[in-house]
C-alpha cells in the first residue's frame, strides 16, 4: 500500500530515482495523491514539467513563497524564476552536503 504524499506546490525536492537522480526541483503541480509535476527551469522547464511519483522524491523543508504564490494565483512562472529561487534557497548546496531533507 502506497503512502500518500505530503508535498505542496513551491516545495523544493530532490529526485531519488531515474535519469534525474540527485537533481533539485520545485513541485509545480499536484497530479494525484501519489504524483506531482516538477521543474527546475533548466533541464526540466516549466513548459514541460516532469510527472514524478512522490515516493521517488526527497522533500526538503523549504518552500519558496514566491513560487508557491505564483502557482496559487495562477500567475505566469518563468524558467528564470525557478532558477533564481533555487539559487536563493541554497537547496543545491544542501543536496551536495546531503542535509536539510525531511528524512521521515
Amino acid at each position: 500500500m502506497q503512502q500518500k504524499m505530503r508535498l505542496v506546490p513551491g516545495q523544493i525536492v530532490r529526485s531519488l530515482a531515474g535519469h534525474d537522480k540527485d537533481s533539485i526541483f520545485f513541485v509545480v503541480g499536484i497530479v494525484d495523491d501519489f504524483s506531482v509535476l516538477i521543474a527546475d527551469g533548466d533541464r526540466r522547464r516549466i513548459e514541460t514539467p516532469k510527472k514524478k511519483k512522490a515516493k521517488h522524491l526527497q522533500p526538503y523543508d523549504r518552500i519558496s513563497a514566491v513560487i508557491a504564490e505564483k502557482i496559487k494565483t495562477g500567475s505566469r512562472i518563468e524558467n528564470i524564476d525557478l532558477q533564481r529561487e533555487l539559487d536563493r534557497s541554497g537547496a543545491i548546496e544542501l543536496a551536495i552536503s546531503g542535509s536539510g531533507g525531511d528524512e521521515s
